[in-house]
């Protein structure tokens, strides 16, 4: 497994129009990322912004490196394109789902894995978030400055929760747009500010981006596989319904409907023996997503 990353975000958190920036200078210059100078003249960004959308295109799953060259992968050509995609401005909230997922799942970001995947609690308190930070560095032999730590946790926060900060521009407040789901706030009424997780009702969920999520997640666990039990779903650190942070009251609701919008590819059983999903053909995230 990778190992996971503290930093390589320049202290930008991804904003408003970032993704779509990202998605227009992987089609549009064929240096892509490579020429800093060319994406700072033709798209109005500072050569640390350039940096920091390349990281957030990578961890995001917009771009794609084919033979050394980024390119857009496939899930941003069917959304983002501005021409043909389905959701180029990010309007849709299952989208955002959808990029919550890629990035909690696939990116390896080290705040990331403590607030969704290493942690099942609903509040922490900042101190102990960034004692975790240091404690993840440290059993991979690293190494962290405390500026590392502070700058990773502040990234972290600023995707989820709208903070107020000293100094901030109104360039600053142009939020990422992750903050619609919710799932992170924070109560700074007592001496250590504390982070609240929300539990999120899988009702919120539309069945389109659930199933691009289920998709994903059994390509990758279980691929070739035809069936998946639900309990695997549920248990597993790396799962959508943990790192959703799905309630437990709603999930047979949200399979159902899943399975009955897309019932060339899913089957959902409930019986008392197990509850088990069956994937019917080698459909691909790619084209629910569409």
């Amino acid at each position: 497994m990778n190992e996971l990353r503290f930093s390589g975000h320049e202290s930008f958190p991804c904003r408003y129009g970032w993704l779509p920036k990202a998605h227009a200078i992987l089609t549009t210059l064929d240096s892509g990322f490579k020429d800093e100078v060319l994406a700072m003249q033709m798209f109005g960004l500072g050569r640390n912004m350039v940096k920091s959308l390349r990281f957030w295109a990578q961890a995001f799953g917009v771009s794609e490196e084919h033979c050394g060259v980024l390119q857009p992968s496939e899930w941003a050509r069917l959304v983002l394109d501005p021409d043909t995609g389905t959701d180029p401005y990010l309007e849709d909230k299952g989208n955002l789902w959808i990029l919550h997922w890629i990035l909690a799942s696939r990116a390896r970001l080290a705040a990331w894995d403590i607030a969704f995947s290493g942690s099942t609690v609903s509040e922490i308190t900042r101190t102990v978030f960034c004692e975790r930070i240091v404690r993840l560095a440290r059993d991979q032999g690293k190494e962290v400055s405390e500026s590392t730590v502070k700058t990773h946790y502040d990234v972290f926060l600023s995707t989820y929760a709208h903070v107020e900060k000293p100094g901030f521009t109104s360039e600053d407040r142009l939020a990422c747009p992750l903050q619609e789901l919710r799932l992170v706030s924070l109560q700074t009424s007592l001496a250590d500010a504390i982070i609240c997780l929300r539990k999120v009702d899988p009702s919120e969920i539309p069945p389109r981006a659930f199933a691009t999520i289920l998709l994903d997640y059994w390509d990758r666990v279980a691929k070739g596989e035809s069936t998946l039990a639900v309990l695997s779903l549920c248990v597993d650190p790396q799962g959508p319904v943990r790192l959703l942070r799905l309630k437990e009251a709603g999930l047979a609701r949200l399979f159902r409907n899943v399975a009955s919008a897309f019932p060339d590819t899913f089957e959902y059983s409930d019986s008392i023996e197990r509850h088990m999903l069956t994937r019917h053909d080698r459909s691909d995230s790619g084209e629910i997503a569409a």
